[in-house]
This record gives structure tokens, sequence and C-alpha cells, in this order.
């Protein structure tokens, strides 16, 4: 029984036999093996094999689809034309797939039309009437406090990103998008407002309608910045605060007189013992293996390292203070802007009695000498041996901090000796207290950070002779100084006696001419703190 290519049976040769006729083996064993072969060349209805060739099935309809089901024979796929293969489900169209370069669809029964399903790509076209303040060629950016209108029935894909450039997007200052008609949020409402500083949102037209497909901070994408794009997570959060880790400590312990301020221990940071009748004690860096970190009772710090006051003798009762400056450049940068303060607190055997952090402002630029308090300020919990994390978030004025601030945190009510210390210093552009981060990206860099603020070097340097009498030598800094420094320097040999007489010939930041009767210097310190 060969089969044409329709799949038509015809019998071989000898067929059909004669009524009361010997069957002849010619005639038997042919058609036999005719029938073998055939049956052989059949799908079986338990799976047993698999075609050899296209499998082919009538086209079907949606209440007949070519391929269903047993139980449900009005579900499966069929092919309503050369172009467009279905899925209906109990005979009703429910998905269909069309010729190349057209998205797939699913019918809306609701308004009895196919809607694109997303998954072709994003077409990212620039339009022809800017509506924003700035253009490029894969979207926009804007400003907050602007109304954007959506261009109506764009081709399906077409998609707008907008980036809050100048961080001002807040409740009163937001990016209201309108979509002519479509809908942009959950409530059908037709508009979208975009309130979240920082911020970076795309939209793309599917399905009909305009949606917003991608959503996020600007520290996690790339942003728009002047004519160029620039990674903004290396600034947006980032500490401000520098050696927050208290890992460098170039100042090494420092001793503590009672009412004067003293930097020392880690960098950057400033120390206060205020209010005692006498005090001895000292200002250091703790860390693991370091006598006075203390850190095995309160739980190591985010780089294993704590800034501590050391009180070994003591009467009356008075205030230790911790004190971060931060200088006016950088100062001016967060203001109107939401900023958290966070750090750790610890204190030995319930040395004090209460803590508090507190804010204030210098006078002028660089001048701290009589510093009032600002409104930000906030009691904290009585330190103990377990490490308590505190924070203040807080909106500061421009005339707040155009000169500069600074934060403090004062362990109160001091009366017997051990250590307070603080841990874990960052600052950031936040609503909350943030994982702590460093300053720097490395060590490296943030030991640069500090010698910016303070520098010292154990290195000779040999005098040079005047013609006229003198000696002079050149100083050259590890980093560029905050401003030029107060030079402190130790003499090893003379050619004359007398101390050191001039400091003088600085040409700037960068480096120092010194001038002096001393044969050789064994180290210098040059100190450019706030």
């Amino acid at each position: 029984m060969p089969r044409n290519a329709s799949g038509t049976s015809t019998l071989v040769a000898g067929n059909p036999v004669a009524t009361n006729t010997i069957i002849e083996s010619d005639w038997a064993n042919t058609t036999m093996a005719d029938l073998n072969n055939e049956m052989t060349d059949s799908l079986s209805r338990s799976g047993k094999g698999g075609m050899t060739a296209q499998f082919k099935a009538v086209n079907g309809s949606a209440p007949t689809p070519a391929i269903s089901f047993n139980d449900f024979p009005q579900s499966g796929m069929y092919a309503f034309s050369e172009n467009d293969i279905r899925m209906s489900i109990a005979g009703v169209d429910r998905f269909r797939w069309l010729q190349a370069n057209a998205l797939p669809q699913t019918w809306d029964s609701d308004s009895s039309v196919w809607l694109d399903v997303g998954g072709g790509g994003v077409i990212w076209t620039q339009m022809d009437i800017v509506p924003a303040t700035a253009v490029i060629s894969t979207g926009y950016v804007t400003l907050g406090g602007q109304t954007i209108a959506m261009p109506a029935n764009p081709p399906t894909g077409f998609s707008v990103a907008f980036a809050d450039k100048a961080d001002d997007w807040d409740a009163t200052n937001y990016l209201t998008i309108t979509g002519n008609g479509n809908t942009f949020s959950q409530d059908s409402s037709g508009t979208y407002i975009l309130d979240l500083k920082g911020a970076f949102a795309q939209f793309s037209f599917l399905e009909g309608q305009w949606q917003i497909v991608n959503f996020g901070r600007l520290s996690d994408a790339y942003g728009f910045d002047g004519n160029e794009f620039e990674r903004k997570d290396q600034a947006y959060q980032k500490n401000k605060i520098i050696n927050g880790g208290m890992r460098i400590s170039q100042r090494g312990i420092v001793d503590l007189t009672n009412n004067v301020l003293a930097y020392g221990g880690a960098d950057r940071f400033a120390n206060v013992a205020t209010g005692f009748t006498t005090f001895e004690g000292t200002a250091r860096r703790g860390g693991n293996t370091t006598t006075g970190g203390g850190l095995a009772n309160g739980g190591l710090s985010a780089t294993g390292y704590v800034h501590l006051i050391n009180v070994t003798a003591v009467t009356g009762t008075g205030d230790l203070v911790f004190e971060y400056r931060i200088e006016a450049a950088d100062a001016i940068l967060l203001a109107n802007r939401e900023i958290t303060f966070s750090g750790t607190t610890y204190a030995n055997n319930g040395m004090a009695t209460g803590a508090a952090i507190n804010t204030l402002k210098p006078n002028s630029i660089d001048d701290w000498s009589a510093a009032s308090v600002l409104s930000y300020q906030k009691t904290l919990a009585t330190p103990t041996t377990t490490r308590l994390l505190e924070s203040l978030t807080f909106t500061p004025t421009t005339a707040d901090v155009e000169n500069g601030f600074a934060i403090r945190v004062t362990f109160t009510g001091v009366t017997t000796t051990g250590d307070c210390q603080i841990g874990d210093w960052q600052l950031t552009e936040s609503a909350e207290v943030l994982p702590w981060r460093s300053a720097g990206a490395s060590v490296a860099e943030e030991l640069a950070m500090c010698q910016r603020y303070y520098s010292q070097s154990d290195l000779d340097a040999i005098l040079t002779q005047y013609a006229t009498g003198g000696q002079s030598t050149q100083l050259y800094f590890p980093a560029t100084m905050r401003v030029v420094p107060t030079m402190t320097v130790v003499r090893l040999g003379y050619t004359s006696a007398g101390d050191l007489t001039t400091v003088d010939g600085y040409q700037d930041a960068n480096n120092a001419a010194l001038s002096n009767t001393v044969a050789s210097i064994s180290s210098w310190i040059a100190d450019a703190e706030l």
C-alpha cells in the first residue's frame, strides 16, 4: 500500500484477489511486506518512535484548533493565515504571533483590541519638539518643577528617559509628566509625578499606552552632566567625613589638657576635655590589638578601628568632646539638602551619664574661636560597653554652612577614669543611615586626603649655605595642603648656636622654603587643620 506525496495509499499489484482461488505466494508475500513497511512508517499513538519529516496539521480555527487536547478540544493552536498563528482558549482567540518585525499580541476582551506584548527591544528616538532643558540622542534630561507632555500614540517601543540632573526633585519641585490621555499611574489619572531626588525614570509606549519600565537613583546608573556622561555613584551618598573609619593616625597619641581643643589620635578629629577640676588623659586611635581599643566588649567597627579619649586621672565632673570640622568649600554643597550623620558610641565602666550630637558653625571661614551652636542636635542614649549606632538627620540652610560647620559627639557627666570611644563616622546625602563606606577608595587615597590638612616627614633635609651667612632648604609636601601650613621643624646639627629664626619664602601650599642657622633637619610638621 505505497503512499503518494499527499499520503494516499494504493494496493500493490495482485490485489484484490479473486474469490475461491488459491492464495499465491507472490501476492501474499508482496502484500504483507508492503503492509509491514507502511505500518512502520505510521505514527504510534503511544509515542513509539517519532516523526522523521515535517509534521503537518490542519489549519484549524478558534473553535477547532489544529492542535488541541482530548478533554479540551476547543483550546490549542491553529493557523489563522500564513502570517498569523494563534492560540485560542475555549474557542476564543487569546494570543497571536504575526509576521516578522511585529510584536506578539494578546486580545483585550474589554476594549476588543489586540495589544502589543513587550519584548521587541527599546526604540530610543529623539523628538522634534524638545520638552526639557537638555536633550541627548537617547532621551531627555530635565530639571524639576516642570510639566512635560508626552506624544500620543507613538510607535510601539518608543521610549523617553528623564533624570534629576539638578538633584532637586522633591515634594515642592517635582516633575509632572502627562500622557495625553494615556495611563501613567495605577489610578489611571493620566499623569505621573516624579519627586525622588537624584532619580531617573524611563517610559516606553507599550500595549497602546505609556508605561514606566525603569526607575532608580542616579547612583545606580549613568546620568547626564553637562556635555558628557559621568558616573554618579562615586559622588552621590558618598561619605563626606574623611577618615571616618579611623584608619589614619599621623599624630599618634596626643596628651590632652583641660579645656583646650587638640587634634590627635585619628586624623581630622579634634578632642576636648572640658569642665573638670583636674584632668589627665590622651587622645588616641584604638584597634583590635591596641591597648585601650575596647573592641573586645563592644564588637568590631567597620574597619576595626575606633577613636578614643583615655582618662587616666580626673577630679570633678566634665565632658569629653569629639569634633569633626568641614571646610566651607565642602559644606556649602550640603546646603538645603537632607543629610544624615551616623557614628557609634562606647564608654567603659559606665563612666558617662549621657551623650549628645551637636552641630556648630564658625564666625567666618577658618575662624572657630567662638563657634556658635546650630539647632541641629540630638540627645543620645547613655553610652555603655555595648557599641551603639547613633544618627542625626537634618537639612542645613545656606547661612548655617556657608563658612563651614562642625559635628560634635559629647560624652557628658564623666567623673571616672576609662575610655570614651567613637567609631564609623559617616555623613551622607540621604534621609537614613546607610551602610558605612570610606571617603577614599583606598587607605592610600584617604591618607592623601588627610595630608591635605596635616602632614609630616622624618627624612633628613640638608640645609644649603647662604652666601651671606644663612642656610636654606626646599621641603615638598606629600599632598597639596588646604592652605599654606604652619611649619614645625626639629634640628639635629648646628653650624652656629640659635633656634629657628624665620620660616619664609612660601611659594604655595605645595612646598615651603625655610631659612635657618640649622645645619640639618631631622623632621618637619606641616599643619593646615581648620
